[in-house]
């Protein structure tokens, strides 16, 4: 395990900018951990097959973030396949109310699971309801498993590119308006 506190204090938590110490502790490859604070954060790219992000830390979207969670194996280089993300909420409130910017983007990934995952609606530029994907799933995304999610804005976007679509998609005990 890795924790973002390993290259920054998280002094404000909520305020200090720990993009960089969350990105870097995912970089190693390694399952991150980070302890029960409130993150503000820019996007986070996963990188690393079988790569867990199991906390029950809030991550809070900086503004100007277009994208959360990107698991997007066709900028890692890879493909990407057994990423979890567990335990965890999200606040996307800073980001501009715009159908283009994503809580959770999925593209080229395999078996991603997405376990008691919830957001959290306070502060920023909400807007009711948000005109933000709270999960948006592209092309090549196979297996991908949503399960006790309580999303109560945006929407789930499911689309394929150039022929290809996602498959296999299993949602179990999600809440969305």
């Amino acid at each position: 395990k890795v924790f973002p506190q390993w290259w920054q204090v998280n002094t404000t938590p909520g305020t200090t900018d720990m993009t960089v110490a969350l990105q870097c502790a995912l970089d190693t490859g390694k399952n991150l951990a980070p302890e029960l604070t409130t993150y503000l954060t820019g996007q986070l790219d996963l990188k690393t097959p079988n790569q867990i992000i199991r906390t029950p830390a809030t991550f809070k979207a900086k503004t100007g973030t277009t994208i959360l969670f990107n698991i997007n194996g066709t900028s890692a280089g890879v493909d990407l396949w057994s990423i979890v993300l567990e335990d965890l909420t999200f606040n996307l409130a800073n980001m501009t109310a715009v159908s283009t910017n994503v809580g959770i983007y999925i593209t080229r990934g395999y078996n991603i699971t997405i376990r008691n995952v919830n957001e959290e609606i306070v502060g920023g530029n909400f807007v009711t309801p948000l005109n933000v994907r709270i999960l948006k799933i592209g092309y090549s995304a196979m297996n991908i498993i949503v399960d006790k999610a309580n999303w109560q804005s945006g929407s789930i976007e499911v689309n394929g590119v150039s022929g290809t679509s996602a498959t296999t998609l299993e949602f179990k005990n999600v809440f969305v308006p």
